[in-house]
């Protein structure tokens, strides 16, 4: 019997993690020969959580600074686990600033490497597109203007959607809702975001409800987020 391949999949908050459990989920449905550890949540479909992030979601490098310690501790037993394992597959999601620390590492050991949901070079910092050039394998991207701009440099990028849509279809197709005027609000996954946004959002709902009594708000939060 051939050893079974090692994958890592790494991710650094709340949404980042539904995606990355879809994804060991497809894994799991293509092959059983497979071992996957992660950064991520405690998961049935994880053989092995090398970091647990809970309570430590980030977003951008601000919020990473604030945890210093702790994402260093995550970076030192990521790349232990790299140079000791040597996983055949690397899957990063999203959250760049960490992320871009585990490429050279992961490209040494000669691993391929797939990132899903890439950074928004097309907002700033353009030269992170030559980082994704140079160590990515293949690149997944959840819109699709991203997919044409990113060519321009050469990248292997593949649009594949946003997965969050088929939730919403569904809610929209079930019950009452199929035929109910919808607003979603998206305050974001990450504890601090949602501090900042959700007073904005409310307010909104309160303006849009005066003038139009019949629209319907659903509001999207991880389980992360609902169960506290």
């Amino acid at each position: 019997m051939s050893k079974s391949a090692d994958i890592l999949l790494v991710c650094g908050e709340p949404s980042g993690f539904v995606h990355l459990e879809n994804i060991a989920l497809e894994l799991r449905n293509q092959t059983n020969n497979i071992s996957i550890s992660a950064m991520g949540y405690p998961s049935n479909h994880i053989d092995n959580l090398i970091v647990d992030i809970k309570d430590r979601a980030s977003m951008g490098l601000t919020d990473i600074l604030k945890n210093t310690r702790f994402y260093t501790k995550s970076l030192m037993k990521l790349k232990q686990y790299i140079n000791s394992n040597k996983p055949k597959i690397a899957v990063l999601i999203d959250n760049f600033e960490f992320n871009a620390l585990l490429l050279k590492c992961l490209f040494r050991n000669y691993c391929n490497i797939f990132y899903f949901i890439p950074p928004k070079v097309w907002s700033w910092g353009g030269f992170r597109s030559g980082i994704l050039k140079r160590y990515c394998k293949r690149v997944y991207t959840i819109y699709p203007f991203e997919e044409k701009f990113l060519k321009k440099y050469g990248i292997d990028i593949r649009y594949v959607g946003n997965p969050f849509i088929n939730k919403y279809l569904h809610i929209r197709e079930s019950g009452n809702e199929k035929n109910a005027n919808i607003i979603g609000l998206l305050p974001g996954s990450r504890r601090s975001e949602i501090i900042r946004h959700m007073p904005v959002l409310l307010r909104a709902v309160k303006i849009i409800r005066r003038r139009l009594s019949s629209i319907r708000f659903i509001l999207g939060a991880s389980s992360d987020i609902r169960g506290r």
